[in-house]
């Protein structure tokens, strides 16, 4: 699956993560993510969402999203290898490359546009 997540004029596509093994994966071993690239984690319900940077090589905007796309905190800048990213009660969060998300603020809203993958 795949989506589009945008604000202020800016539009992501991303990845769209939505299965355990995926959400504990994430970026992990990846080299860099293009500024027009993002992963968005989805979520059943709304719980806390912690992160960690384990083997992500770069660093990144990490964004966490109610079920409504408000978000609810942003940590910018994530520095690669960080153990450790407390988040808040989320349905969804984004990552995005650093500076990506430097003109977003908490209680922004976000439009998030699921699609499922044709294969053909």
């Amino acid at each position: 699956m795949n989506a589009t997540v945008s604000w202020k004029g800016i539009s992501i596509s991303c990845r769209v993560m939505d299965s355990f093994f995926s959400h504990v994966k994430g970026l992990m071993f990846s080299r860099r993510l293009r500024k027009d690239k993002g992963v968005l984690f989805v979520f059943p319900d709304d719980r806390q969402r912690d992160i960690h940077m384990l083997f992500v090589f770069f660093a990144l905007d990490v964004v966490w999203l109610d079920h409504n796309g408000k978000v609810l905190k942003i940590a910018r800048e994530v520095k690669p290898f960080t153990p450790f990213v407390q988040g808040t009660v989320a349905r969804y969060w984004l990552e995005v490359d650093a500076g990506v998300a430097e003109k977003l603020h908490v209680g922004d809203r976000l439009t998030i546009n699921l699609k499922r993958s044709d294969i053909s």
